[in-house]
């Protein structure tokens, strides 16, 4: 007899563990369909020799969506915001010390004073409101905020960092700026990586009455009268009154390509790449250098854990769990848009 739920969720990351939860809080039957062994698609932690990795990069934006939605379900993950006092900029090799503030703009010998000045306008600008026009390209708009090329690149640079994104002839700019104003509200790095609010989540889920199923994957969604008819690779079917498809476009597209919207959802998308390389030390050539944001390389290398305490006092990190030496997470992150 084949299986018949109210709502089938499809992938089990942040998405789909956040549709399971708030769905069956609201009384439906739900299963969730995982198709790897664990839960948490690019929020998944993995530990290696004391070590806490987190899959991809991560920060979670104190003002964004996903922490009101973590706070609608009482979910509050531990953490500490990143150390941006000591930040630097890095321009062809050289580092140059980050304006945060006003004293640091002053000092700073990375541009002209005249530029400076521009700078700290444009910046003051974007966080009083400046946007995009219809269908303007944050290039575009940067170069009508200011005509100072390095109070551009400046900017560009916080741009990439806050999005992921160095398309900045064909990204959006209202998207970009308002993601940047968001980035400026604070952001929080999670105790341990990201792993425990994806056991908050599927604790959450759980708790509420949902099944959630790893080792699961999904082979096609389609139609059935009514219903959706939702077959595993594996041969098992279930019926659902209704399905969330968690997964990127591509996928989504391919698992029911009846849906016509998936596919143009595809087709529309640029994929953003980011390679992060984390690396664990055991001490810190240079403490003071705790973030670095490259200006001419869309590059950050910046420190995630502080120095946990030596034995025996031991202090939990933020990115690695505390163990009985002094350690530190460090990760070097480069993005680029995807060329179709």
């Amino acid at each position: 007899m084949t299986e018949a739920w109210d709502v089938a969720i499809v992938g089990g990351g942040i998405a789909g563990l956040t549709a399971a939860a708030f769905a069956a809080r609201a009384g439906a039957r739900v299963v969730l369909l995982e198709g790897a062994p664990e839960l948490g698609g690019r929020g998944r932690t993995r530990e290696e020799g004391g070590f806490a990795f987190n899959h991809g990069p991560h920060a979670l934006y104190n003002r964004g969506a996903a922490r009101k939605t973590l706070d609608a379900l009482g979910i509050n993950p531990p953490g500490a915001p990143p150390a941006t006092s000591n930040a630097y900029l890095m321009r062809d090799g050289a580092l140059y010390r980050a304006p945060v503030g006003v004293l640091d703009l002053i000092s700073s010998d990375v541009m002209p004073a005249a530029d400076k000045l521009a700078f700290a306008a444009a910046n003051a600008a974007i966080a009083a409101g400046f946007s995009g026009r219809p269908g303007e390209t944050i290039a575009a708009a940067l170069q009508r905020l200011t005509k100072s090329l390095p109070a551009q690149t400046a900017l560009k640079a916080l741009i990439r960092v806050s999005s992921y994104s160095n398309a900045v002839d064909s990204a959006d700019a209202t998207a970009l700026l308002d993601q940047m104003r968001l980035a400026n509200q604070g952001v929080r790095y999670l105790d341990g990586g990201w792993g425990g609010m994806i056991a908050a989540l599927a604790q959450s889920a759980r708790k509420a009455g949902a099944e959630l199923r790893t080792e699961a994957r999904v082979a096609s969604v389609t139609r059935d009268g009514d219903a959706w008819r939702v077959l595993r690779e594996d041969g098992a079917a279930l019926t659902a009154n209704a399905v969330v498809l968690a997964t990127p476009p591509d996928i989504a597209a391919t698992l029911a390509p009846q849906v016509p919207t998936l596919a143009q959802a595809r087709d529309a998308a640029i994929p953003v790449r980011a390679a992060s390389l984390d690396v664990a030390l055991t001490w810190l050539p240079r403490e003071s250098h705790a973030f670095a944001l490259g200006t001419s390389r869309s590059t950050s290398p910046s420190t995630h854990s502080p120095r946990s305490a030596s034995p025996p006092q031991v202090a939990r990190s933020r990115t690695s769990r505390a163990i009985s030496r002094p350690v530190s997470i460090q990760r070097i992150t480069h993005a680029k848009v995807s060329k179709r």
